[in-house]
C-alpha cells in the first residue's frame, strides 16, 4: 500500500487497521500475514457481538434483502452476475438515508453526477 494512501494519526504517524468478527477466515495465517506486513492492525469484535461491525452488518442484511432474496434467480450464476449491476445501482442511484436521500457517489467531489460517472 502506498503511502499516501495510508491515514495519518495526529502524531504524524500512519494509522490503518482493519477491524473484523472472529470467524475463522479472519484468525487464520494466511489472512493475518500481508496484514502485519503492511503494518496493518487487525481488531477483532467481541464474540457475539454483531452490533460492534454494524455498518457491515447492515450492508449485508441489505444485500440479502434487496439482491439475494429480493427476486427469484434460475441459479447462482445468474445472481452472481446481477451483483455488479446491483453494487453499481446500489452506489450510484439508490437513496440512502444516511446520505440525506441521495446515493453515496453523490458525496464525492467530482463524481456527484452520470456525467462524471459515465464519460
Amino acid at each position: 500500500m502506498a503511502d499516501s494512501a495510508r491515514p495519518v494519526g495526529l502524531n504524524g504517524e500512519t494509522q490503518i487497521s482493519n477491524n473484523t468478527d472472529n470467524g475463522s477466515l479472519y484468525r487464520s495465517r494466511d489472512f493475518n500475514a500481508p496484514l502485519r506486513s503492511e503494518g496493518v492492525r487487525h481488531k477483532y469484535t467481541r464474540p457475539y457481538s454483531p452490533w460492534q461491525n454494524g455498518k457491515v452488518e447492515r450492508m449485508n442484511r441489505t444485500l440479502a434483502q434487496e439482491w439475494r432474496y429480493g427476486r427469484a434467480w434460475a441459479s447462482e450464476a445468474e445472481m452472481a452476475e446481477a451483483l455488479p449491476a446491483y453494487i453499481e445501482r446500489y452506489n450510484w442511484s439508490r437513496p440512502h438515508s444516511a446520505c440525506g436521500g441521495l446515493p453515496p457517489m453523490s458525496r464525492i467531489v467530482g463524481v456527484n453526477n452520470l456525467l462524471a460517472h459515465n464519460t
